[in-house]
């Protein structure tokens, strides 16, 4: 299943000293398979993409395992404790694109906004067949 809608800003945490980002996974087109690629952060399941659809969470600043990989059901889903450290920087709205690189693995990267926003149709069509297992305790007050 999917949403028609569009990735959506994060409303400020008044009394915050570190603001919450809308951090936003797209899944890219030329992707060959169709099956689809489990998104997990920090070691948790957040969405499973499918076709050109993006999914969004909500982090705080400072570093975190970004990982993306197709069904591992064989290895039983060891790939979500990769350790793909990424900073998440301030920015209210960061983009990550999910993609295959040139020996045919699927890889995540962080994508420059204008990059991310000429991804039109995945930025289009949110993934909403899953439920995201990602625990956030709010960000630290000080």
């Amino acid at each position: 299943m999917t949403e028609a809608q569009a990735p959506q800003p994060v409303q400020p945490v008044a009394g915050s000293a570190v603001q919450p980002v809308a951090v936003v996974f797209f899944r890219d087109a030329g992707i060959a398979t169709r099956q689809p690629i489990n998104i997990y952060v920090n070691g948790q399941y957040q969405a499973s993409l499918t076709g050109e659809t993006f999914t969004e969470k909500v982090l705080c600043p400072g570093e975190h395992s970004l990982v993306a990989a197709p069904d591992d059901v064989r290895q039983r889903y060891q790939t979500k404790q990769a350790r793909n450290r990424v900073s998440i920087g301030k920015e209210p709205a960061q983009y990550f694109r999910v993609f295959q690189n040139a020996a045919g693995q699927i890889a995540i990267a962080a994508a420059p906004r204008d990059a991310a926003l000429a991804a039109v149709p995945s930025l289009r069509t949110r993934q909403s067949h899953t439920i995201s297992r990602v625990s956030r305790n709010g960000c630290p007050a000080a």
